[in-house]
């Protein structure tokens, strides 16, 4: 390969490179409605779980437990924050 041609194919990679570091990556529905009910504090995590099957049938139901138990372990909380359960009332907020 010539030099030129060379140069120029490192250049187009690091173009496509950039390309798709700016492609953000859409956030899934049920993410967003469990954030939503969770940002509220209003249901236990029974109840969230109930309106998570209810909302998304097609989606498995051990992947909206998953991420309600994941939702309370900082590692693991797919929310950018720790839901937390209120002692009194059993229900999960941030």
């Amino acid at each position: 390969m010539k030099k030129e041609n060379v140069a120029a194919s490192v250049e187009v990679a690091e173009v496509a490179k950039v390309e798709v570091a700016k492609v953000a990556k859409a956030r899934p529905a049920y993410l967003t409605f469990l954030g939503d009910l969770i940002a509220k504090g209003e249901m236990t995590q029974k109840q969230l779980q109930e309106e998570g099957w209810k909302a998304f049938p097609a989606l498995a139901k051990s992947t909206i437990t998953t991420v309600l138990v994941d939702s309370k372990n900082a590692k693991y909380s797919r929310f950018g924050k720790v839901a937390v359960k209120d002692e009194k009332t059993g229900c999960l907020h941030f």
